[in-house]
């Protein structure tokens, strides 16, 4: 493994940290066997996320920015594309943070133009134990106008014993949305549910409903649902008419037994709709389990 990195911090007059960083893999980091996936990249595994990547950041109490180029490490031989862009949050106050993004696409794809992608999300929380949050996203090229969104709202009750929160959140993909990069910041934001979301779904052409409830707090226990609803089915497959993809149920708990030792546990349900069964001609109810331990020397 050879990282070539290059860092410069400079603490501005309005005290802000501007930093500037570039990296160059020049080699993967690690090498999956086949329970891996390549480069180990199922789950578990690390592996060379870009092989170019220049980003400058300015940090602040208010404002945090960064502009970035990244150049992307293709999975089995794919094309190499890259993004240029700019991502700046600004924090109003306690109770009230805003975000957006811009960045350009370019595929390295013949026959395919840049794709400009715009972002804008918010986060409103000014009454105690109450939340509000939304985002909303908008491809464009000479093939793609397409429009992504999300509505999220949350509830504490905070005089209740282990303070459960409940979260209703909608979501909604036009039917050719790209998912170019996954927002990771809790369970079912990254993809949503393990197995529906990892191979049949994704955030495209897919509108969505979870409901999550979590109780307790030094071990979190989460139970999600979901109901999902494909815009157009026959674009899912030609086979497929209805709109009623399915049912999901998670059961997550996520323990921190000490400072060294955690446990993670996630049952997953799924009740195939209509349109799931007429895509693969079958009926029966789908379960998983995943558990994973780690200690850390």
């Amino acid at each position: 493994m050879k990282i070539k990195q290059m860092f410069l911090n400079s603490v501005l007059a309005i005290g802000a940290t501007l930093i500037a960083n570039s990296a160059f893999v020049e080699q993967e980091l690690y090498n999956g066997g086949s329970d891996g996936g390549e480069r180990g990249g199922w789950y578990i595994a690390m592996r060379t996320a870009f092989d170019d990547a220049v980003i400058v950041s300015l940090d602040s109490t208010t404002v945090k920015a960064q502009l970035f180029h990244l150049k992307n490490s293709p999975w089995r031989g794919g094309n190499q594309g890259q993004a240029d862009g700019l991502n700046v949050d600004y924090v109003l106050n306690e109770w009230l943070s805003t975000g957006g993004t811009y960045m350009i696409i370019d595929d390295n794809q013949p026959g395919t133009d840049d794709l400009s992608v715009y972002d804008a999300r918010a986060e409103w929380a000014a009454l105690p134990g109450r939340s509000l949050s939304g985002e909303i996203a908008h491809e464009h090229s000479a093939d793609i106008d397409a429009l992504a969104y999300y509505l999220q709202v949350t509830y504490s009750f905070t005089s209740a014993p282990w303070t459960p929160a409940l979260t209703y959140r909608y979501a909604n993909f036009d039917e050719d949305f790209r998912y170019i990069a996954y927002g990771v910041t809790d369970y079912g934001y990254w993809v949503q549910v393990e197995i529906a979301g990892n191979y049949p779904l994704a955030n495209s052409n897919l509108k969505s409903n979870m409901v999550r409830v979590a109780p307790l707090t030094d071990v979190t226990l989460n139970l999600i649902y979901y109901d999902f609803r494909l815009p157009e089915p026959t674009l899912f497959a030609q086979e497929v008419t209805s709109r009623d993809f399915g049912r999901k149920i998670n059961l997550a708990l996520d323990w921190q037994a000490s400072k060294r030792l955690a446990l993670n546990v996630a049952l997953g349900w799924l009740k195939p709709g209509k349109a799931a069964k007429q895509w693969t001609g079958g009926s029966e109810d789908r379960s998983s389990a995943i558990f994973y331990l780690s200690y850390t020397l």
